[in-house]
């Protein structure tokens, strides 16, 4: 059967009435026609783009001109971004690619603080990081300053608060994790406290074994073969406990052994030739030294007691004539003397042959000074005013040669021997109880020593041990700290150098120091009053170190001073407080540094404390100073020319003493706030302009506050007041209540006398903190704020004998703020560079 007839509107059959009559089907590429009855084909023109298309393959489909669909090259439909940035989008032979930029070509790694990122072979490499100054950080393309997440440092970490009166620290791995932990004896206390080593110079809180009254000294060996370090520890009541470990660093209860009369210190050393450490100590009251050899499994023998001189306090093993026997050699505070012990070979001793030294050893080492593989002798010599370290070199055979003297401290304790500079030398570090120092004497080679260095640490430090506390190779000094209860840690800077404060002699008794740029190099230098005539100024090095400038005249026993631009000329002027001679001199800084003559102003009887600020508006600095016995603040109002007028006094409560200006109103107007040491107050009053001042009002603090500080504690824009309280130790904080009104003190521990006080932020958190000068406890507490008013426990850092003043200020140019103290017993300052330590 044939197609079907289609007829027209007359009837007649014809081809097709519509396109849809054809057969076929339209498409993008060609379309069905009808004319006059007649079917036909139109097609689309060639290269017209079809709607079907696959994005980003290169290729464009389109009709071909025959009613086809065809694909044709399309540079334009290029591949998908592949993310790279050192790559283009590209059709080759049309297939998609992404050949790589340039080498060179700008990028960027992701990174915001690395700049001028280029491409190599595509791939963009980071270009330098950005360097921000001032102890800045990037942190997304900005410089900007970070908390300090660590411990804040000054330069070292603070001391470990201990039990009372700490004698000495063994150090050994005692639960077994690599790190170096410490056994510690208080002889205040009545058992021995363990600290686990953190392995950064830091330790655990102390976890504390009972063994009973008055515990002298520890040594740390493993007694019962077990892999584990076992304590031994002596104890006035004439026994000595052994305390086994457990195998984690925790220990069993101790088991006592007789020795005899008030023994001292206690050493472990296998002295019989068994591979078992026994036990040897010394006993003060009955002139010997105990033997008691171990039966090898950490039980031991019943005493043998050996006579050696009077008084002996500590002893040491060493094989002292070449026979692999351990020796021993005693310091006998009494006998001025050494004693020394030769070795039978069996555990037993002949009797002692005594060496002379200084006055009053107080212990004893041995190690090869010389080189010849024989150990020497060395000595503290404590008493009398010795203070030296006698060496007495081996000749040999286990004789010795007599003493060479070497100076260190004040009354020098325990001296240890170890290479501290990495020379293969031994070196020797000394405690000295009288200067709260360690003396390091670098060892030569030869038997001789350099010239001590000294190292502030905590009051009275008796016990030094060498050990590499932090894991860098270096052995660090642990002391312990008899008056202070604590322990200094003194991390090894390399070459027997140790992070400790650097000092700067003044020549006289230093009783202030301000910090200001008085030379003009952008660096703050130091002026430093000492208590005779003059000021002296050390100038800053550009890295926080300091050479020794020019020394001024000023009056009479100088106890303060004050740096500030009171000329108006952009150089930093001095006024120093002249306590004998009642009165304050200027010293108008003639430019990088060098200063006129002093003019002198007089104020009240006795002045203490200044503050400078603007107190009556007219854009000059004047000067406020405080006077015990007149009982009154002199205002001297600068003229303009950093001349003065006479003084103005106006009362401040009863024997005022520390002074601080800033607005505590918030109406842009200096006020004053005096401390009253007779009365326990602290007196604000706020300034009416002009510089005159409003009756003022009394606000309680500790007992005899004698330095006052303003900063804003709380974050709430209103500055408020912290006193230091000499006499009871601690630190008044007074928030403001807004308008210049204080609510109640709230009381933080202080060191002891504090008799300086700063805020300044310490560990970058944006809230002030607190540094005060204990002058008693000869250190720096620092009380680090909580942003909200409170501030957390006391770290104390060691310095000098009697800090008297603090001052704070970005000393070495690393964007933190350092601190300055005047040490007055050592003459000079102490400079404690900030750093945040893990």
């Amino acid at each position: 059967m044939g197609a079907p007839l289609v007829c027209d509107a007359g009837g007649l059959c014809v081809g097709c009435n519509t396109p849809a009559d054809c057969a076929g089907i339209d498409d993008e590429c060609k379309t069905r026609t009808c004319a006059s009855g007649v079917c036909g084909v139109s097609f689309t023109p060639a290269s017209t783009p079809v709607a079907a298309q696959t994005a980003n393959d290169c290729l464009q489909v389109v009709c071909d001109g025959t009613g086809n669909i065809a694909s044709i090259p399309d540079s334009a439909d290029s591949p998908l971004d592949d993310g790279n940035a050192c790559t283009d989008e590209a059709c080759n032979a049309e297939v998609p690619g992404h050949p790589p930029k340039a080498d060179g070509y700008s990028c960027s790694d992701g990174d915001a603080c690395t700049e001028a990122d280029a491409c190599q072979a595509g791939v963009c490499v980071s270009g330098s990081p950005l360097v921000c100054g001032g102890g800045k950080s990037c942190v997304e393309g900005a410089c900007v300053l970070l908390g300090c997440t660590g411990i804040v440092g000054l330069p070292g970490f603070p001391e470990q608060p201990l039990g009372p009166a700490p004698v000495n620290g063994a150090a050994s791995d005692l639960n077994g994790d690599g790190k170096l932990d410490l056994a510690v004896v208080a002889q205040g206390s009545t058992g021995v406290s363990v600290l686990f080593g953190l392995g950064n110079g830091r330790f655990s809180a102390p976890i504390d074994y009972p063994v009973g009254s008055f515990p002298q000294w520890v040594a740390a060996s493993d007694l019962n073969g077990d892999g584990t370090p076992d304590l031994a520890v002596p104890k006035s009541n004439g026994n000595v406990s052994v305390l086994f470990n457990q195998g984690d660093g925790t220990f069993a209860a101790p088991v006592d052994y007789a020795v005899g009369t008030s023994p001292t210190s206690v050493i472990a050393a296998d002295v019989n030739g068994d591979a078992s450490p026994d036990l040897v100590v010394t006993n003060f009251n009955s002139f010997n030294v105990s033997v008691l050899l171990n039966q090898g499994n950490g039980v031991f023998a019943a005493a043998v007691n050996y006579g050696a001189g009077s008084s002996p306090n500590s002893v040491f093993a060493a094989d002292l004539n070449g026979d692999t026997h351990l020796d021993l050699a005693v310091a006998n505070s009494n006998g001025n003397s050494v004693s020394v012990l030769m070795n039978k070979g069996n555990g037993t001793f002949a009797a002692s042959v005594n060496y002379s030294v200084a006055t009053g050893p107080a212990s004893v080492a041995a190690a090869d000074l010389n080189g010849d593989a024989k150990p020497d002798l060395i000595a503290t010599n404590h008493g009398g005013n010795a203070n030296s370290v006698s060496v007495l070199l081996n000749k040999g055979n286990g004789t010795f040669n007599p003493r060479i003297d070497y100076a260190v401290g004040q009354k020098p304790s325990i001296v240890a021997a170890a290479d501290l500079n990495g020379d293969t030398h031994f070196d020797l570090a000394v405690a000295n109880t009288d200067s709260n120092t360690v003396s390091v004497l670098l060892g030569q080679g030869d038997g001789t020593f350099a010239p001590q260095a000294s190292f502030a640490v905590g009051m009275t430090p008796w016990g030094v041990t060498p050990a590499d506390l932090n894991g860098d190779g270096m052995p660090d000094l642990a002391v312990m700290n008899l008056s202070g209860n604590s322990m200094s840690v003194l991390i090894n800077f390399g070459g027997g150098s140790f992070n400790a404060p650097a000092r700067y002699t003044n020549g006289w008794y230093a009783r202030s120091v301000a910090a200001a740029d008085l030379n003009g190099d952008a660096k703050p230098d130091l002026a430093v009053a000492d208590y005779g005539t003059s000021v002296r100024v050390w100038n800053n090095q550009g890295d926080g170190t300091f050479a020794s400038g020019a020394v001024h005249a000023a009056g009479m026993s100088p106890i303060a001073v004050a740096a500030s631009d009171l000329n108006g000329d952009g150089a930093a002027d001095l006024a120093v407080v002249n306590n004998s001679s009642h009165n304050v001199s200027v010293l108008l800084n003639q430019g990088g540094g060098v200063f006129a003559a002093k003019v002198d102003y007089a104020v009240g009887i006795f002045p203490r404390a200044i503050a400078v600020a603007d107190l009556n508006d007219d854009g000059a600095p004047d000067l406020a100073v405080t006077s015990v016995s007149s009982g009154n603040v002199s205002v001297l109002f600068n003229a303009g020319s950093g001349a003065f007028a006479a003084a103005t006094p106006y009362s401040a409560g009863s024997s005022p003493i520390g002074i601080v200006a800033p607005d505590l109103n918030g109406d842009g107007k200096p006020d004053l706030a005096v401390t009253n040491t007779i009365t326990d107050k602290v007196t604000v009053r706020l300034n009416q302009g002009s510089g005159v001042f409003a009756a003022g009002a009394a606000y309680s603090t500790g007992i005899y506050p004698v330095a006052v500080a303003g900063a804003d504690f709380n974050g709430d824009g209103a500055l408020d007041l912290a006193v230091a309280n000499q006499s009871s130790n601690d630190v008044s904080v007074l928030l403001n209540q807004g308008g210049g009104v204080f609510g109640a003190a709230t009381t933080y521990p202080a060191g002891s006398s504090p008799t300086s006080i700063a805020a300044v932020d310490l560990d970058g958190d944006g809230s002030p903190d607190l540094a005060v000068a204990n002058s008693a406890g000869h250190n720096v507490s620092v009380l680090l704020s909580q942003g909200d008013g409170t501030f957390k426990p006391t770290l104390m850092y060691s310095v000098g004998l009697k800090p008297y003043s603090i001052a704070a200020a970005d000393l070495n140019v690393d964007g933190k703020p350092d601190l300055a103290a005047a040490i007055y017993d050592n003459y000079g300052v102490d400079v404690l560079l900030n750093a945040c330590l893990p």
